[in-house]
């Protein structure tokens, strides 16, 4: 009768999986995985500006946090951050596209960014268009020598998507234009600036070259002349007569001086000279009881000038300022002589 309660035990004992191995049987292995490659995105990948310095957000996305850097940038860029780890949004800087001071040539431009994480890169290309201006040869001012000349200037148009016309103008009339031409398809044109004979002290100009909204101005400088002129044009003097200096300017020519009328009561120490001097105009005594004038001409091959000699009578008599002596004095005459015509 004992039998059957072994055989119900061992079978409970099989139902618990207690103590009886299995042929079939084995323990699961350790658990390996291959690492999950870098990956690397940006959330744009090109960008086109005008020329005014702008900035532009663009996200770097990497799986598992992983480290990224800015591998390279053009020189007109800034990225910020440069580096990070996971996804980040950085900021990237383009500066100005602007004609350079020296008014040389400047151009549309493109650059790249490169990003790289993990052995990857991603790329992120800028193109940036250049300043509307008007670009002149030759680039800097026209010095012009005193006797005059000519000059062809050609032009074109920069950073424009069309051609507007153009006009060009310049307020002196010293300086004119001339053989004008010009194509709005290209946006390219040339010009001849004439310059005149310059009698006279140096003198500068410009040349504007309006195209549209966008303009250019080329100036011009002329070196002084052979011009003849006086420190002194009105001389007044007092009854009691004198001395008077009176410096003659005459660059790159001799000049030549002529009493025209009062010949009798003053003199002139020189009546001619190879360029700039100073002169003596000496007066006599005036006792005639009214005022008197002369006047004497300075002449050169580009010129003439004249100087004119007012003696006061004996009635304003401005002593002892009556002896003018370079400057102080004759002013002085000039006041008691708008106070005497009053």
């Amino acid at each position: 009768m004992r039998k059957p309660v072994a055989i119900a035990v061992a079978g409970l004992v099989v139902l618990l999986g207690v103590g009886v191995p299995s042929a079939t049987a084995t323990a699961a292995p350790a658990g390996t995985y291959a690492a999950a490659a870098a990956k690397l995105k940006l959330s744009k990948t090109s960008y086109q500006t005008k020329h005014k310095s702008d900035t532009v957000s663009v996200k770097v996305k990497t799986n598992n946090k992983a480290a990224w850097s800015v591998q390279s940038s053009p020189s007109w860029v800034v990225v910020s951050p440069s580096s990070g780890t996971g996804t980040t949004k950085v900021t990237v800087a383009i500066n100005d596209n602007k004609v350079p001071p020296s008014g040389d040539t400047s151009l549309a431009r493109s650059g790249v960014v490169v990003f790289s994480s993990g052995g990857q890169t991603a790329s992120f290309s800028i193109n940036q268009l250049a300043e509307p201006y008007v670009y002149t040869n030759p680039v800097g001012d026209w010095y012009v020598p005193w006797g005059g000349g000519s000059q062809t200037v050609s032009f074109d148009l920069r950073g424009l998507a069309t051609a507007p016309s153009c006009q060009l103008k310049t307020g002196d009339g010293w300086l004119s234009l001339s053989n004008y031409s010009y194509n709005p398809a290209s946006g390219t044109g040339t010009v001849t600036l004439t310059a005149d004979q310059n009698i006279g002290k140096s003198r500068n100009s410009n040349v504007k070259f309006q195209c549209g909204t966008v303009d250019r101005k080329l100036k011009v400088e002329q070196a002084t002349g052979p011009y003849l002129d006086l420190n002194i044009r009105n001389l007044i003097i007092g009854s009691n007569g004198g001395p008077a200096r009176i410096k003659v300017n005459s660059l790159n020519a001799p000049w030549t001086a002529q009493v025209v009328s009062g010949g009798n009561w003053y003199t002139v120490s020189d009546t001619s000279g190879l360029s700039t001097a100073t002169i003596t105009v000496t007066v006599q005594p005036n006792l005639t009881g009214v005022e008197r004038v002369g006047t004497v001409n300075f002449q050169n091959a580009y010129g003439r000038v004249t100087l004119t000699v007012t003696q006061l009578n004996h009635t304003f008599e401005l002593t002892p300022e009556n002896v003018y002596d370079g400057g102080v004095r004759s002013t002085i005459a000039n006041i008691f002589l708008m106070l005497a015509l009053r």
